[in-house]
């Protein structure tokens, strides 16, 4: 299921001790649930992430703090689980392993680290969690070429260090490079069509559909109503000051849209 979210400014303002919960399917509950496509569990079977936070830093009440808490498991995370295993007792790269895939709204550079070689490590890490052989570099670049042709990433960008020299948009389709070549059972976009051109977001829906077809769960962040109504979510949320205070599909987004936040919040007041 793809659930999209929407944080308004206030967000940043609540108060200590907030407890959030979501679900991609239940109001009040971030959850996403998702057909597997792993094993001998049948298209039917459901995998949930279910998240937990307790908050001590009201300023840091953000996606990023949901993508962090996921991610990381720090010091705000009171209950973060996956497919019925405790996140918070894995490290970060366990998790990933399991399945876990969050884009950078702002990815960093790391000189001195070539572009195929860090994706192929995750991946290959990847593979061998789920019992796939590894792949060698001869095969790797063919599917790592093939699939940046697909998302408008040059071919040269793959020799040169990650993200080194990269422009906004460029930096972009390389999150969605390993998105695409990593294939994870849940993926967190921050504001993934942030510093994306027409066809960088065409590229963006063209790939979540894809892999939305495959059995990957998605948790979408956006300002955009266009990127929005292009993925046709199965939810859509909007945060206030740490919590859910609207669940709603399509409608809702274009609300906001038309009227802002903060008459969105009135209108549900009255």
């Amino acid at each position: 299921y793809s659930l999209y979210a929407s944080e308004t400014e206030t967000s940043r303002q609540a108060s200590a001790q907030t407890t959030l919960t979501a679900s991609g399917v239940v109001p009040g509950i971030l959850s996403s649930s998702f057909s597997s496509r792993t094993g001998d569990e049948s298209s039917s079977a459901h995998t949930r992430l279910m998240t937990q936070w307790q908050w001590d830093n009201p300023a840091s009440l953000t996606s990023l703090t949901l993508g962090d808490s996921i991610t990381t498991g720090t010091s705000w995370s009171r209950q973060v689980r996956f497919g019925g295993q405790d996140l918070l007792a894995m490290s970060p790269e366990a998790r990933a392993r399991a399945g876990l895939f969050v884009s950078f709204q702002a990815p960093p550079e790391i000189p001195g680290v070539k572009n195929n070689l860090f994706i192929r490590t995750a991946l290959n890490a990847v593979r061998e969690a789920r019992g796939e052989a590894p792949l060698d570099a001869f095969d790797f670049l063919g599917d790592a070429r093939a699939a940046a042709t697909r998302l408008g990433l040059p071919e040269a960008m793959l020799a040169r260090p990650v993200n080194d020299g990269f422009s906004g948009g460029e930096r972009k389709r390389n999150e969605l490079l390993q998105l695409a070549l990593l294939r994870p059972r849940l993926a967190m976009l921050d504001e993934i069509d942030s510093g994306m051109d027409v066809d960088g977001t065409r590229a963006v829906v063209d790939l979540v559909q894809s892999l939305r077809a495959q059995g990957t769960a998605f948790v979408v962040v956006s300002h955009y109503l266009q990127l929005i109504e292009s993925l046709e979510p199965d939810a859509v949320m909007r945060l206030d000051q740490g919590c859910i205070a609207e669940t709603g599909d399509l409608a809702l987004a274009r609300q906001i849209s038309r009227t802002g936040f903060v008459r969105a919040a009135d209108a549900l007041e009255a």
